[in-house]
């Protein structure tokens, strides 16, 4: 775009699509000059027009203006179909896809087989959550161009999406997978009622339908049904108003993300573009969502880590308020992506603890009636400017206080040879404050097995940073010290403390799950299979811990639930785990325990304590025979199995 510029920079279509690049970054101001660029060379450019009429909609919110300016672009030709359907698909681009709709419709009366539009009518119903008449147009973009990718990709997505299992309530309908449902559905169902309680009431939420939320396990079908092509990746979850798409935990997200967190983050979604009409910056949108995660479960969402610090106090990444939202277009890499994804959220937060909960709400309910966002802040806080100078010292202030005191500096190689473990005790012994210094010398004390004095470092290590969650933290390095050392009690009581600061520690879940369950820890055994099965809902041996759990606890009912899930999840020890449903089901549907018990002795049939158990249904009391009178001993059950290796996600 740069070079064709340089080569005439008056080209009018490259004027207008970077006229588009700052709509979509809200640099108004931009794409107003770009335009009036491309006009100083054809005043009567229809497009022209239509780019400006979008500027009118979203950051003037002047409906005469818009009319005037959408006639214009309609001047040389009355029936042109571009310009509304350009004015719609940039609208929907920002978020407003009922309006974008509506010009498609628009442009669908004035060229009924105007394909550029019909292609994007449907990719509004869609995210307005009607894919009945969104499959319907694909299939008229078909017939009419065989070759059109997108209609193609539509079609494919709806053979796709009918073989979806569907749960249904009085505020959701949630699509996934049959094989998925049966592990994860009730789970969505559960968390989704409890954020529509909390933030339905927190924020005023009202609606007449229910919110559609699909899970899809391929990325490719993930990415149509969100974008309308392929791409998207890395992407976790979208919202586009009642509308939530997300990636199946066993997809993309399998084993590495929070799939609960990103759940209750895009409902959040749902809540905000609803009581604002769509009509708020995509930043304030993500910083609610993210400050909710975290009022949610304090594990969850973003927190000041030691490259934000070195972000906003070397790099002066802060973006200003009134421009946050192009922190999301354009960003350098991902962790600048991230980084605006976690100033939002500190917007957030500064405005309702320094503000209230009710002036923020406030702002909110501006938004929806047509306030433009710097006026809504500026009315209910103050003026933008003090506004962002203010936030600007808090946040650096939050910078200069993570972890304090402590030495962030790394010595060159020439001061301190890293791999010479001496220099480094010595350099360590001396800046008791260097972070780099005390992790090198604990990871030094650990190739060396010298697991007291590993310990001793780790502790000091942790001391100067306890909220470091990384995997070069302390409170790993401090349990392969107490696993060295055959401690299990301290290694449990490390893990946990690591446990408690994140929410994504999917190894220590794992760890915790096989330490616990030896040691019959019941409650905290229940704490982390939930811990596990948020980011992995497909490990058997999560399920197997958390069967155990209940039933231990006495809680059929759910271990019952976790017992069939894992049956579901064709687990290594089918007969164990159909012998103890038919245990746990035998007092109250002697029916299905029964069925569960002949199915584990056909897998079994040397299985003794299932005989024994068979027995128990056929047991009669008699005089001659007490009820306490003591069965035959049984030959030893089969031991537990190791712990099943981790499923593939399922297809």
């Amino acid at each position: 775009l740069e070079r064709a510029l340089e080569a005439n920079p008056i080209h009018i279509p490259s004027l207008l699509m970077q006229a588009e690049m700052a709509i979509n970054s809200e640099a108004y101001d931009v794409a107003e000059e770009r335009i009036r660029l491309a006009q100083s060379v054809n005043p009567k450019h229809p497009l022209s027009w239509a780019y400006q009429a979008v500027i009118d909609n979203l950051a003037k919110a002047d409906a005469d203006a818009f009319a005037t300016s959408r006639e214009q672009g309609l001047e040389i030709w009355a029936k042109n179909p571009e310009v509304d359907h350009v004015i719609g698909r940039v609208l929907s681009r920002n978020y407003r896809f009922q309006e974008g709709a509506e010009r498609q419709r628009a442009s669908l009366e004035m060229a009924p087989n105007y394909l550029p539009a019909k292609l994007q009518l449907a990719n509004d119903l869609m995210r307005l959550g009607d894919e009945d008449g969104a499959f319907a147009l694909a299939d008229e973009v078909g017939e009419a161009d065989p070759y059109n990718v997108l209609a193609f990709n539509l079609t494919k997505l709806r053979e796709e999406i009918a073989g979806f299992q569907t749960l249904q309530s009085a505020d959701f309908t949630i699509r996934m997978p049959a094989n998925e449902a049966e592990i994860y559905g009730d789970r969505a169902m559960e968390l989704l009622t409890e954020a529509k309680q909390v933030l339905g009431a927190k924020y005023g939420l009202e609606l007449d339908h229910p919110v559609l939320v699909e899970f899809f396990p391929s990325q490719q079908d993930f990415a149509i049904r969100t974008f309308g092509n392929l791409g998207g990746g890395g992407i976790l979850g979208a919202c586009f108003g009642t509308v939530v798409t997300m990636n199946s935990p066993g997809g993309l997200a399998h084993a590495r993300n929070n799939w609960e967190a990103t759940l209750w983050h895009e409902f959040c979604h749902v809540v905000t573009l609803s009581v604002t009409h769509n009509k708020m910056p995509r930043w304030l949108s993500e910083g609610i969502s993210v400050y909710e995660e975290m009022q949610r479960n304090p594990a969850w969402g973003q927190r000041m880590t030691p490259n934000y610090r070195r972000m906003i106090l070397e790099e002066d990444a802060i973006t200003p308020i009134s421009e946050l939202s192009s922190a999301f277009i354009a960003p350098e890499s991902g962790e600048h992506l991230m980084f605006a994804y976690y100033q939002s959220m500190l917007v957030v937060e500064y405005l309702i603890e320094n503000f209230g909960m009710e002036n923020f709400q406030k702002i909110l309910t501006d938004l929806g009636e047509g306030v433009l966002i710097n006026e809504a802040i500026a009315s209910h806080t103050k003026d933008l400017t003090p506004l962002e100078a203010a936030f600007d010292e808090h946040v650096i202030d939050l910078a200069e206080n993570l972890a304090p005191g402590v030495d962030w500096t790394r010595p060159s190689p020439d001061e301190i040879d890293p791999k010479d473990s001496l220099a480094v005790e010595v350099f360590a012994k001396a800046n008791r404050k260097n972070l780099w210094a005390w992790q090198t010398h604990t990871l030094q004390l650990l190739a060396q097995e010298k697991w007291d004095e590993a310990i001793a470092a780790a502790d000091h290590y942790i001391s100067l940073y306890p909220e470091n969650t990384e995997s070069g933290g302390g409170y790993l390095l401090k349990a392969r010290a107490y696993h060295a050392k055959n401690d299990r009690r301290k290694e449990i009581e490390t893990l946990r403390q690591l446990a408690s600061l994140s929410a994504e520690a999917y190894t220590v879940y794992t760890k915790l799950l096989d330490l616990e369950l030896e040691n019959s820890e019941w409650n905290e055994l229940l704490t982390t299979t939930n811990r596990t099965t948020a980011i992995n809902p497909f490990l058997k041996h999560a399920h197997y811990c958390q069967g155990c759990a209940h039933e231990a606890r006495e809680e059929n009912n759910e271990a019952v639930l976790s017992f069939e899930k894992l049956l579901s999840l064709k687990p290594v020890n089918p007969s164990e785990v159909r012998f103890r449903l038919a245990r746990l089901l035998k007092p109250e549907d002697a029916e299905r325990s029964k069925r569960y018990l002949l199915d584990s002795l056909a897998e079994a049939p040397r299985y003794r304590d299932a005989h024994a158990l068979l027995l128990s249904f056929h047991e009669k009391v008699s005089p001659e025979t007490p009820k306490s009178a003591p069965a035959p001993s049984p030959e030893p059950s089969p031991p537990a199995p190791d712990k099943p290796s981790e499923p593939a996600p399922p297809q």
